[in-house]
C-alpha cells in the first residue's frame, strides 16, 4: 500500500497513518453498537464525512485494503460497503458518493496506480482482488447481502461501459495516426468487471484429492455464477437502452429531415408543371429534327437547281445563256444561304423549355430529397389520379427517373435506391390499372 503523505493533493492536513485510523474507527463503530441498524448508519456517516472530498477517497480505498489484508478484519471491509449501500436508501448523498468512489476505483484501475496481486499463480488487479474479497466476505456474513453485491457490481458495469463508450467516441474523432499511438500506450486490456469475475472463479475452484470430497469454496463458485448472470443481464440492459436511444435519435433526425405536410402539398405545382415541360422537352428533339430536315432539303434543292441552270447556260442547253445560268445559280445560292438559314426558320422551330424545366425540377427535387417512401408513394398516387395529368400520366415513371438522374447530392436522400426501385415498380402497376379504368 502506498504511504500517505502529511498533506494530500487537495491541501488537507492528513496524518501519515490516516488510512489505519479509518480502518480502526470502522471496527470500533461496529463493535460498540449492538443494534446493526445504528451501527450501519454510524459507519456510513463516518466514511462519508471523512472521505467525501475526492482528494480523500484514496484513504478509504487504503483503509479497505488494510482491513482485507487480515483475515480477522476482512468482514469489516464488507460491512463498510454494505453500510454505504443500505444507508443510501435513506441518505441521498450516499448515492452520489458511492458512484464517485467507484469512478475513482475505475480511474485507478485503468491508470494502474497499484501493482497486480498474485493469487495462486494468477495475476489480478489490486482493485479486483479487493472488491472480490469484499463480495466473498459479504456472502459469508449473510446470503441476503447478494442484493448489495449486485448493486455495487451493476454500478461498476454501468460506469465502466459508459467510460468505454466515451473512449470510443473520442477515438472516432481522432485521426488514425493518434489512434495508433494510443494503442501502443494502452496496457489494460480486460474490463474490471471481468477481472472481478475471474478472481471469484479462481477462488471458487477446488481440486479434490479424494472421491466425494466437498468443495469448501462452493459458496464462492455459486457467487461467481450468480455474478456472471448479473453481468449478462446488466450488459444486455445497457445495450438495449443504447439501441433504443440510438433508434430515438435516428427517428428524431429523420423527422427533422422529413418534408412537412405543407411542403408536400406545395410540391404538387412544380411537379405538375415539370411533368408537362418534361413531355414538351421530350418531344422537342423530334420537332426540331423535322424542321431541320425541311430546311436542309430546301437548301440542297436550291443549290442543285442553281448548278443545273449554270451547266445548262454553260453548255447552251434549253435556250439558256451563260449569263442567265450564272444569274440563276447565284440567285439559288443566295436563297439557300439566306432564305434557308436557321434564323429565317426560327419561327418554325419548337420552343426550348429546358430552363423552365430546370427550375421546376430544382423546386420539386428539394422536396423529393426529404420525402419518405410513404410520403412519395401517397404523393404519386394523387398525381396519377389528378385530371390535369391525364394526358401525361404514362410518363410519370420516366419523369421520376429523370429527377433522380439530375438530382445533386443523391446520397442525402432519405429514400434508398432499393426503396425507390420498389416504389417505381408499384407505380407502374398503379398507372396501368388507372389507364385500363379510363378505357
Amino acid at each position: 500500500m502506498e504511504a500517505a503523505q502529511s498533506m494530500d493533493a487537495g491541501g488537507h492536513d492528513v496524518p501519515e497513518d490516516y488510512a489505519e485510523q479509518l480502518a480502526g474507527r470502522i471496527i470500533v463503530l461496529h463493535e460498540k453498537e449492538l443494534d446493526p441498524a445504528v451501527s450501519s448508519a454510524n459507519i456510513a456517516q463516518f466514511i462519508y464525512d471523512s472521505t467525501k472530498d475526492p482528494a480523500m477517497m484514496q484513504y478509504f480505498i487504503d483503509a479497505l485494503e488494510i482491513l482485507i489484508d487480515d483475515d480477522n478484519t476482512t468482514k469489516f471491509a464488507a460491512i463498510a460497503w454494505a453500510a454505504l449501500i443500505m444507508q443510501s436508501d435513506i441518505v441521498e448523498e450516499y448515492v452520489s458518493y458511492i458512484a464517485e468512489v467507484i469512478a475513482f476505483i475505475l480511474d485507478s484501475y485503468y491508470s494502474m496506480s497499484k501493482p497486480e496481486v498474485d493469487y495462486e499463480g494468477k495475476k489480478y488487479s489490486a482493485y479486483a482482488y479487493m472488491l472480490g474479497s469484499v463480495f466473498i466476505r459479504m456472502i459469508e456474513i449473510n446470503q441476503a447481502l447478494y442484493e448489495t453485491i449486485q448493486e455495487i457490481y451493476s454500478t461498476i458495469i454501468r460506469q465502466e461501459m459508459e467510460l468505454d463508450g466515451e473512449q470510443t467516441q473520442k477515438e472516432k474523432a481522432k485521426p488514425q495516426i493518434f489512434l495508433k499511438k494510443a494503442a501502443k500506450k494502452q496496457t489494460v486490456s480486460k474490463k474490471m468487471y471481468d477481472d472481478i469475475i475471474d478472481f471469484l472463479g479462481g477462488r471458487g475452484d477446488f481440486k479434490s484429492t479424494s472421491l466425494n470430497q466437498e468443495n469448501p469454496n462452493e459458496h464462492i463458485a455459486v457467487l461467481a455464477d450468480r455474478m456472471r448472470g448479473t453481468r449478462r443481464y446488466v450488459i444486455q440492459d445497457i445495450m438495449n437502452k443504447r439501441a433504443l436511444d440510438r433508434k430515438k435519435r435516428l427517428e428524431k433526425e429523420l423527422s427533422e429531415r422529413l418534408a412537412s405536410a405543407e411542403e408536400v402539398i406545395l410540391a404538387a405545382e412544380p411537379f405538375r408543371d415539370g411533368l408537362a415541360l418534361f413531355w414538351r422537352e421530350k418531344r422537342y428533339n423530334y420537332k426540331f429534327l423535322a424542321v431541320e430536315k425541311i430546311r436542309v432539303a430546301l437548301q440542297i434543292i436550291g443549290i442543285i437547281a442553281g448548278v443545273i441552270y449554270f451547266m445548262a447556260g454553260y453548255l447552251g442547253l434549253w435556250g439558256v445563256g451563260s449569263v442567265d445560268g450564272i444569274l440563276v445559280c447565284a440567285s439559288m445560292w443566295a436563297f439557300a444561304k439566306f432564305a434557308g438559314s436557321r434564323k429565317n426558320f426560327k419561327s418554325f422551330y419548337p420552343y426550348d423549355v429546358s430552363k423552365e424545366l430546370e427550375n421546376c425540377v430544382n423546386n420539386f427535387g428539394n422536396v423529393m430529397r426529404r420525402m419518405s417512401k410513404e410520403q412519395l408513394d401517397q404523393f404519386l398516387n394523387r398525381q396519377i389520379k389528378a385530371k390535369y395529368n391525364e394526358s401525361v400520366v404514362q410518363i410519370i415513371p420516366e419523369f421520376i427517373k429523370y429527377l433522380y438522374a439530375v438530382m445533386p447530392d443523391r446520397k442525402n436522400m432519405i429514400l434508398t435506391v432499393e426503396e425507390l426501385s420498389d416504389l417505381m415498380e408499384n407505380m407502374e402497376v398503379d398507372i396501368a390499372k388507372h389507364l385500363r379504368a379510363r378505357m
